[in-house]
């Protein structure tokens, strides 16, 4: 499972319905990892005419993922596996190091 929504309204619903929608770790017995997600840490183009459901800071990008890994890991069955964030190592608004090279 894949996101990267430009809308970003109702994330959690978003990923739990897909989630549970498909229930994969108790119909199919099937791991699931969200794959290719991320969030700013610092202002970006996404978010210009709407603002997004966390802060553009370290500290937003950082509830994301905590909030995002909690759904992940409340996969039944224990099929929930985690997260692979798009481009950690970018130095971009997106990645886990700021402007100046620090995490």
């Amino acid at each position: 499972m894949a996101l990267s929504p430009q809308n970003w309204d109702n994330l959690a619903k978003f990923i739990r319905a897909g989630i549970n929608g498909v229930d994969a770790g108790r119909e199919y017995d099937k791991d699931v990892i969200l794959v290719e997600t991320g969030y700013q840490n610092r202002p970006g183009r996404y978010f210009k005419e709407l603002p997004g459901p966390y802060p553009e800071t370290p500290e937003g990008q950082k509830q994301l993922l905590e909030d995002l890994n909690a759904i992940v890991m409340s996969v039944s069955n224990g099929r929930g596996k985690g997260i692979y964030w798009w481009e950690p190592g970018n130095t971009g608004a997106r990645g886990f190091f700021g402007a100046d090279g620090d995490t």
